[in-house]
């Protein structure tokens, strides 16, 4: 890849233009950061904390989103064969009414 095809170059990076952009880049971290955890069993005060900083911040729709990248993350951190998405998907949806209990 040339300089000029690579958008990250040194000389031609420029920072996101819309917040929302980074938002959208912090939601999908965060979401490999709470499957990781998820599958690890170790699920701390950590994820509930941003959970809720960004409900309050961004509102429901961006909590929404955050549970579509924490299945998509998921599946991919506990890909096992007896594990069906449902079941994935079943875990996600529990973690945010755990969550939202919690608030």
């Amino acid at each position: 890849m040339t300089q000029e095809e690579n958008p990250f170059s040194r000389d031609q990076w420029a920072p996101p233009a819309t917040r929302s952009l980074g938002l959208e880049l912090a939601l999908i971290d965060a979401a490999a950061f709470i499957a990781t955890a998820m599958a690890s069993g170790l699920l701390g005060n950590a994820a509930t904390q941003y959970v809720n900083r960004l409900r309050s911040r961004n509102g429901v729709s961006k909590v929404a989103a955050l549970k579509t990248e924490v299945l998509k993350a998921l599946k991919t951190v506990k890909r096992k064969p007896h594990v069906s998405d449902g079941d994935l998907s079943n875990r996600v949806e529990q973690l945010f009414k755990d969550i939202d209990t919690l608030r």
